[in-house]
């Protein structure tokens, strides 16, 4: 089904108004916002399924009910229909089809035009703007989902989707997705019940167990630092990382995190807890003498700390001394400020003095919005001459017009004066009515003649009938000698035929004459008798008269009777018709009005020179025809002026809005405006300019007065007010007091580093006890001998987490390797600003300042910490509880087996799932991803479904999977349309075929994918399928217009009324 043409004759903003369509499949309908596009959208869908109640009723908070009607032209089977529409109250509308009103048959005939395509259907397919190709929800209704997801999963995937759940659920029944109930989470609460029972014992172990967790947390927190410490150090050399490597990034950290936490059980001798006893013992006696010195070295360093002067003041004075360098430049920086800011004023006021001078509201972001490139000011001259061109165009193919206008007048004002005497008639018409008459009278010229001849000859017939019948004058005894010639010549046959019966044969003795006398005197008889005979009927013949010729001149004299009143009739017709009507007369009237003046021939001359008016008039119309004809090329010309000046006036006004310029078609005031404008910028740059450079000293003073406050602030100065210099000078006099108390804390230092060399040695010779202590311990990985024990029971944990470890290592690699030179994402970049940039970069370094003096403090923990742990022994009580704790512990490994094999399993299940939804997709969907592959530019190739569900995934050109709601808003959109050209193309190959109705769906796509659509779609319109696309961007109507779509401007609402036609 096509539709060729839209007749509104009311509906919504429109009134009146026919749209032809364009003879391809295509077309494109461009108008500005509130054009009405949206209103022909809805008209065509009233048409093809009825009128809706906010169609019959008018906008506004008080609506009221109007009439709709409206047709259109469909052309289906090459055949033509014309389906209309007229309001009807309680209907959708009053349905006719060429004409025809009975329902039974317009419905027929319409669910045959729509090939039972329902409304839904119509407005999620086929007719859509740019809310309905945002919504999912559109596809997802139960009608159309049928077209679009699978139905049956097949044998295949009935078993892929049984052993994928029954995986899941057995999951499940270990640990549930929220990790708050299962058989796992069971036995955890059971060994926290036993390990409560062990603490209630009064079992050492809590105290151990507390200490580990303190040793843990702290090694967490040290790693944490250091991980940070490390991610401040990458921040301030790029401050980005690649969101697709953070994920297999932060997996395999936390792999390594959790193996680092693990032993590993390498060459571990069996007496390796008999030799860890021994050297416990050995320790203890050295420790003592330890102690000893470590009390002379603490006495040592409070002595020195009571002759230290404030620390905070000496850890600052590189810092001091920096700000004591900077201080001079400050106060150069402090006073360009005064200079800059009256400069700024100045500037200021001529900046606002020139705003004021501008026509209309100009403001400094209005000014920042204007463009003034070469390249800019390029195309708006050529606008401008443009513009100048169409409108001189226009004025002469006006000139034009009017000449020819006047011209065709002339000629018919002279025309019209000798149609006023025609009746009514044309000049065709009059000249075919005269030609008729004069044909009429020259056949009657000829009836006469005709006539003449007839009536003479029946004259002569008469004469030759009357001579026939009239008697002749014979005496009486003419009729006696017949009858005596007659009776006598009977009388002689009669005796001779006796006489030749009486006489006999004749004999041989006889003489010849007495032998032939009878006969003779028999022939005698019969030759006068024959002889009598023939003059009777002779004269009979001579003196009667001849009935023969009679009946032959009497019939011919009917066939010329006949002829004659039929000629006479045809006479009295043709004189008695009025054929020439308006100034022609009739010849009956004629020859009424003068019959001794006026003849048949005198009457078709003057017919034949009338006919040669005519004719002379014909080519005279003719001419004027011809004017027509070339002021209609004018008019044509003239409308396509006119476009050309609604085209100029457009790209002029593109161009001024393009500038930040006010709309006007006054080309001088625009350029003189222009140059306004450009003073006011120039001044406007250099107000801005400055006051970047007042920001950056103003900043530069803030940031050295921030330093210096926040120095004394931490320095625990507590005045009011600060003078920044007095300060400095303070600092500086403290400095050098703290030069002079340094020579006493020096030969403190000495005494104290003697001291503790003493303690060195001490801790020296119980470093190789602890060394070889700690050796055996680190073979096992573990602090002592419980620990060893539990060392043992994750070992086998160590070596699976070094299996996931490797897989999270070769999908970090293969994440890195997709794209090597890319060092930080788009968005980075995009919000990417150098003051900001310097500003966190500064606390950046501040902190990384900070993680090392909280990295010291946790060592130092750490060391305490771990020192106590040594000092712990093993408690061997409550055994039956801790045996009950291991059977526990194994119980809870093995369920935990069980959970990562069915993990592992479900694994693989997904894997095959994921093979079966890739490759057995519903065929809408294959050919779906084939037109997103052209709408995305080879970015998006596939779309598929998940097995047994209802929603999109699509594939990227790395056959990443990424769902429909986490694409971007115009690729999103892009799927969509994919998807309904795939149902589409789905219906035409069942036969169904409506038009795809379109608008503004392109507003969110960039310029190539923009390109990339309006290809896709006329590739898709040459298939069969009829496109009617709605737009109020002229980019996209020029795309259209540059394939050879020419687009149907429409008109303005105005503009659309009686009688207007596009």
């Amino acid at each position: 089904m096509k539709i060729t043409e839209l007749q509104v004759e009311r509906f919504g903003v429109w009134s009146d108004l026919t749209l032809p369509l364009t003879p391809g499949s295509t077309s494109v309908f461009y108008g500005p916002n509130e054009a009405g596009k949206s209103t022909l959208m809805r008209f065509i869908r009233a048409m093809l399924f009825g009128f809706r109640p906010q169609d019959e009723r008018t906008a506004g908070p008080n609506p009221t009910p109007i009439r709709c009607d409206g047709a259109l032209r469909i052309e289906k089977g090459g055949r033509e229909h014309l389906v209309r529409r007229i309001s009807s109250p309680g209907t959708r509308g009053r349905l006719l089809i060429d004409g025809v009103e009975d329902p039974i048959k317009t419905e027929s005939l319409m669910k045959n035009l729509l090939g039972g395509i329902t409304e839904p259907i119509y407005e999620n397919i086929f007719a859509i703007g740019l809310n309905e190709l945002q919504e999912l929800a559109t596809l997802d209704g139960e009608e159309v989902a049928r077209h679009i997801y699978g139905i049956s999963l097949g044998i295949d995937g009935e078993r892929i989707l049984k052993a994928y759940t029954g995986s899941e659920s057995e999951g499940k029944l270990l640990l549930d997705e929220s990790g708050r109930d299962g058989k796992l989470l069971g036995l955890v609460r059971d060994l926290d019940a036993v390990d409560r029972e062990l603490v209630a014992l009064g079992d050492p172990s809590r105290k151990y167990e507390e200490l580990v967790a303190k040793r843990d947390q702290l090694d967490s927190d040290i790693s944490g630092c250091k991980q940070r410490q490390v991610q401040l150090q990458r921040e301030i050399r790029g401050r980005a990382f690649m969101e697709r490597v953070y994920v297999p990034w932060n997996k395999e950290r936390q792999l390594r995190r959790e193996m680092d936490g693990l032993p590993q059980l390498v060459d571990f001798p069996s007496d390796g807890l008999q030799r860890i006893d021994g050297w416990d013992t050995e320790l203890e006696n050295i420790d003592g003498r330890r102690r000893q010195a470590l009390v002379e070295v603490e006495r040592l360093e409070a002595e020195v700390a009571r002759n230290t002067l404030d620390p905070r003041l000496e850890e600052q004075a590189t810092a001091i001394r920096q700000m004591l360098g900077e201080q001079e430049s400050v106060r150069f920086i402090e006073r360009r400020l005064v200079d800059r800011r009256a400069r700024q004023d100045i500037t200021k006021r001529q900046l606002d003095a020139a705003l004021a001078g501008l026509q209309g509201r100009w403001a400094t972001d209005r000014l920042e919005e204007t463009e003034f490139s070469p390249a800019a000011l390029y195309q708006l001259s050529q606008a401008a001459r443009q513009l100048q061109a169409a409108g001189t165009g226009r004025a002469r193919i006006i000139r034009r017009y009017k000449q020819y206008a006047a011209i065709a007048n002339r000629k018919l004002a002279s025309t019209e004066e000798q149609v006023r005497h025609l009746g009514g008639l044309t000049f065709p018409q009059a000249r075919e009515h005269a030609q008729r008459r004069l044909d009429e009278l020259e056949q009657l010229i000829a009836l006469r003649a005709r006539e003449s001849t007839l009536t003479e000859l029946l004259s002569g017939l008469d004469v030759q009938i009357n001579l026939i019948n009239r008697p002749k004058d014979l005496p009486d005894y003419f009729y006696a000698t017949l009858w005596f010639f007659g009776i006598a010549g009977m009388l002689l046959l009669v005796a001779g035929l006796l006489s030749l019966l009486e006489l006999g044969p004749i004999t041989q003795t006889a003489s010849w004459f007495f032998r032939n006398a009878p006969w003779l005197v028999g022939a005698t008889y019969l030759s006068v008798a024959t002889l009598c005979g023939g003059v009777v009927w002779v004269m009979k013949e001579h003196f009667e008269p001849s009935r023969y010729g009679l009946d032959t001149l009497q019939r011919r004299r009917r066939d010329v009777e006949h002829e004659l009143s039929e000629i006479r009739h045809e006479i009295v017709r043709i004189t008695q018709l009025d054929v020439a009507r308006g100034p022609m007369p009739t010849l009956a009237d004629t020859m009424a009005d003068e019959p001794d003046q006026l003849t048949e021939e005198s009457v078709a001359r003057a017919i034949r020179r009338r006919i040669a008016e005519f004719d002379a008039l014909e080519r005279q119309s003719q001419r004027v025809v011809a004017i027509r004809n070339r002021m209609s090329r004018l008019r044509q010309a003239l409308k396509n002026r006119q476009r050309d000046i609604v085209s100029s006036r457009r790209y002029w006004c593109e161009q001024l809005r393009r500038l930040g310029m006010p709309e006007t078609l006054k080309v001088k005031e625009a350029f003189e405006l222009l140059q306004l404008v450009a003073d006011a910028k120039r001044l406007w740059i250099e107000w801005r300019d400055d006051n970047r450079e007042l920001e950056i000293d103003d900043r530069r003073v803030q940031d050295f007065r921030s330093r210096v406050e926040g120095m004394a602030r931490r320095n625990g100065s507590r005045e009011a007010k600060l003078d920044w210099y007095q300060l400095l000078s303070q600092w500086e006099i403290q400095l050098r007091q703290i030069e002079d108390s340094r020579a006493l804390v020096t030969r403190l230092v000495q005494e104290l580093d003697d001291k503790r060399k003493r303690l060195s040695q001490i801790a020296e010779s119980m470093s190789p006890i602890r060394a070889q202590r700690s050796a055996m311990l680190t073979k096992a990985g573990a602090t002592d001998r419980a620990d060893l024990v539990a060392k043992l029971k994750a070992f086998q944990r160590y070596n699976e987490l070094v299996k996931l470890h490797a897989a999270a290592k070769d999908e970090l690699a293969l994440a890195a390797r997709q794209e090597p030179d890319l060092a930080v994402v788009e968005d980075d970049l995009l919000r990417f600003v150098p003051e900001k940039n310097e500003e966190e970069t500064i606390h950046l370094r501040v902190e990384l300042v900070q993680i090392d003096e909280q990295l010291q403090k946790l060592f130092e923990k750490l060391g305490r910490i771990k020192q106590e742990i040594l000092d712990l022994e093993n408690d061997r009580r409550a055994s039956s509880l801790k045996f009950e704790r291991a059977q526990l512990a194994d119980e809870l490994n093995q369920s935990v087996q069980r959970w990562l094999a069915l993990k592992a399993s479900g694994q693989t299940v997904e894997k095959m799932r994921s093979r079966v939804e890739r490759t057995c997709q519903p065929e809408i969907l294959k050919h779906a991803s084939e037109y997103l592959e052209r709408l995305t530019l080879g970015k998006y190739h596939n779309i598929w479904t998940p097995l047994g569900q209802r929603h999109l995934v699509v594939d990227d050109e790395k056959s990443e999977s990424l769902k429909v709601e986490h694409l971007s808003k115009g690729t999103r959109e892009q799927v969509f349309l994919s998807i309904r050209l795939a149902v589409m193309k789905d219906f035409a190959d069942r036969g169904v075929e409506l038009p795809m109705v379109l608008d503004d769906i392109m507003v969110n796509f960039d310029q190539l994918r923009t390109e990339a659509a309006v290809r896709t779609l006329l590739e898709f319109a040459e298939q069969g399928q009829q496109i009617l696309m709605f737009s109020c961007h002229l980019h996209l109507a020029h795309l259209f217009e540059n394939q050879g779509i020419e687009p149907i401007w429409l008109p303005a609402r105005a503009g659309a009324r009686e009688g207007q036609r596009v």
